[in-house]
């Protein structure tokens, strides 16, 4: 019954497709009717799924279920909806057509890539054993390593070879200017996030949606809604590192040789677009790819699943995904997001770009950055507490999505967290990953950095904030998360992180580090794949919620990784041979 949350009664599309292959005086389909249920208590929005036959009218399927009387009930449809009603073909929609084009081009170049990867190894290996015989002849010794000089074109050709590619992704080294504890960090978030995600679209399909309410009050269930705060940890995580690279190259000489005998407004115009159109290139091919997967994706699950889409991205998406290309959907209103999970791709490079200022400006104007840096962090704490208090928002353990348009998503309340990052960055470069701590001093900056991220994982559990506490809380709260990543940062990187350090810099999280943006990419899709397929609605239970994520993360994984060899890895190392620093390609 509905007062236990079943509000899908959507009937068997099996027995209806039954009754059709057994020879029924009509032929039957399968339809879902929203109905508004009115009563003393409560008012709650139904789907009733029926089977009347094929050619029945949708004026006839909402006068059927509005005929119904229900003792001491009152009810409206509201909608009628059909798996058949739109008629969609995505052979002939456009994109499909153009994502049909673009994977047949990649999977050409990554074959013949890898064929010709190939046969430069086998080249390679001929040589070296002719070289190696002539030196062993010679002297006794021989040559570990020959290098092959090809040209751009043929280099470009290499950047798709697959081979190449998932050794890359596989590699267990890291390079001397990584922080290893990031990967660690990086892959823990994502699979929170996935978690976090997952939860949220399984209990909107489930037949008894009233567990959640049961479940929020579990202490244990906060670490589940206090998944937002992962995306803290990205954020802080791309601050440190943009600006620990940044400086890191700047004191290389490198920065110099690329603006060299240049005015200095020209030489920073010049970093600033090379800083820009790197991120650029390296993050929207993959990006604008899956745009179109889910676009493709929802209008056939609008058109033909039996439940209402989770979002309206089959309509958002054609109108509105120049605004995802050009990484400013985040301005406008979120009922015009295509593709809700992008807004953490567009507050991430928004930051990325005011980043760059602030860095470029650092190397001449140093104090200027500086006060810039803690005005607009600042600001961002006072907006979002203003904002928070204007609305009269009080976040709370049932959801923590309220205020999203508001609060959740825009760049002026989510800045603290990067720009701490940036801070974070800037002191590891400073110290070049050298602090020296005593035990005590090492053991307070634990103690205060772990009961920060318990207090705000489990600090809403059972509590009642005032309009004016709720607003503090909001304002500080992420960057408080992204302080205490910074310490965890600090200390793993310097030698006070112990078995956390050890944990965090595992060589075996590497590959799925590498793979997290396109795994961000890729898991919402086969959520909601998995959930737009169901017939029925789920019964949750706590196991099943656990098997349910597991598989997801592994699918999720195994999909990122593909769009990772074809899409993702090729640009980066197309990127890398086009820079005056590139090297040749070595088998």
């Amino acid at each position: 019954m509905f007062y236990w949350g079943n509000n899908y009664w959507t009937g068997s599309v099996e027995l209806c497709q039954i009754l059709n292959q057994h020879h029924a005086p009509y032929k039957h389909n399968n339809r879902s009717a929203g109905s508004q249920i009115f009563n003393e208590w409560r008012q709650d929005v139904s789907m009733t799924g029926l089977g009347p036959p094929f050619d029945t009218a949708f004026y006839n399927v909402g006068g059927l279920v509005a005929a119904a009387r229900a003792p001491l009930l009152r009810h409206q449809v509201l909608a009628v909806r059909s798996p058949e009603h739109g008629n969609y073909s995505y052979i002939l929609d456009p994109t499909f057509q153009i994502l049909l084009g673009v994977c047949c081009v990649v999977a050409t170049l990554l074959i013949t890539a890898t064929v010709y990867d190939m046969q430069i190894a086998k080249e390679v290996r001929a040589r070296r054993r002719r070289v190696n015989n002539m030196a062993a002849a010679e002297s006794g010794a021989g040559l570990d390593a020959i290098t092959i000089s090809k040209g751009v074109w043929s280099e470009l050709l290499l950047s798709f070879s697959m081979k190449a590619n998932i050794l890359q992704i596989l590699d267990q080294s890291v390079g001397a200017d990584t922080v290893p504890v990031v990967h660690g960090l990086r892959t823990l978030s994502m699979v929170w996030v996935i978690f976090g995600h997952t939860c949220i679209v399984v209990f909107k399909y489930a037949d008894n949606t009233a567990l959640r309410a049961i479940l929020e009050k579990s202490f244990w269930f906060q670490l589940i809604i206090s998944a937002v705060y992962s995306v803290d940890t990205f954020f802080c995580l791309g601050g440190m590192l943009v600006t620990f690279l940044y400086f890191r190259t700047n004191a290389k000489g490198k920065l110099d040789r690329l603006t060299k005998g240049r005015r200095k407004v020209t030489a920073g115009l010049l970093q600033f677009l090379g800083l820009i159109g790197y991120r650029f290139a390296r993050l929207t091919t993959p990006y604008l790819f899956m745009l179109g997967v889910v676009e493709v994706t929802m209008k056939w699950f609008a058109h033909n699943s039996i439940f209402e889409p989770p979002a309206m991205d089959h309509e958002t998406c054609p109108k509105y995904w120049w605004r995802n290309l050009l990484y400013i959907n985040t301005l406008f209103p979120v009922d015009q997001m295509c593709m809700l999970w992008s807004w953490y791709l567009s507050d991430d490079t928004q930051f990325y770009a005011v980043s760059a200022i602030l860095l470029i400006l650092a190397t001449s104007h140093f104090k200027l950055s500086v006060i810039l840096t803690g005005v607009f962090f600042v600001s961002s704490l006072f907006t979002t507490g203003y904002v928070s208090w204007s609305s009269e928002h009080i976040p709370n353990s049932e959801d923590p999505f309220t205020q999203f348009d508001k609060i959740y998503d825009k760049p002026w309340t989510r800045l603290g967290p990067y720009l701490v990052g940036m801070v974070t960055g800037w002191i590891l470069f400073k110290t070049n990953l050298k602090i020296r701590m005593n035990r005590v001093w090492t053991c307070v900056g634990w103690i205060c950095c772990t009961g920060m991220l318990l207090f705000l994982i489990f600090g809403l559990y059972r509590s009642e904030l005032s309009v004016a506490s709720a607003a503090v809380y909001s304002a500080v709260s992420h960057s408080l998360w992204a302080a205490a990543i910074g310490w965890i940062i600090i200390a793993c990187s310097t030698g006070h992180g112990g078995w956390l350090h050890a944990l965090l810099s595992a060589p075996v999280l590497y590959p799925f580090s590498r793979v997290t943006y396109c795994a961000y990419l890729v898991h919402p899709v086969v959520l909601r794949v998995v959930a737009m397929h169901l017939t029925h609605p789920i019964h949750l239970g706590e196991m099943l919620v656990f098997v349910l994520f597991l598989g997801l993360t592994v699918i999720s994984y195994f999909l990122a990784f593909l769009i990772s060899v074809a899409f993702e890895a090729p640009i980066v190392t197309m990127l890398k041979i086009v820079s005056p620093q590139k090297k040749p390609h070595r088998v």
